[in-house]
């Protein structure tokens, strides 16, 4: 388990994580994993790629009907966005 700050441990669990994912072939647990990266990418301070990682969730969840996932992905990208002053 990855205590607070270790980013490295956290990063190999969700790549090993991802390769499960596209083994199975399962989105939903493909949206999982990019959503952790996303939550990472900020932690790490690259709120790019965190942007680019909750984009990527929320369009895939809203094309599969899934309301939970796209909400919770557009919220944590409207958090980031606040995060780096990016009002618009």
């Amino acid at each position: 388990m990855a205590l607070p700050g270790q980013f490295e441990p956290a990063a190999a669990a969700l790549q090993s994580a991802s390769q499960v994912a596209s083994t199975l072939q399962n989105p939903h647990l493909t949206n999982i994993v990019r959503f952790n990266l996303a939550s990472l990418a900020m932690k790490r301070g690259d709120p790019e790629r965190a942007t680019e990682l909750y984009r990527a969730v929320t369009e895939d969840a809203e094309r599969r009907g899934n309301v939970v996932m796209f909400a919770r992905a557009l919220d944590n990208m409207a958090v980031t966005y606040q995060q780096v002053g990016d009002w618009d």
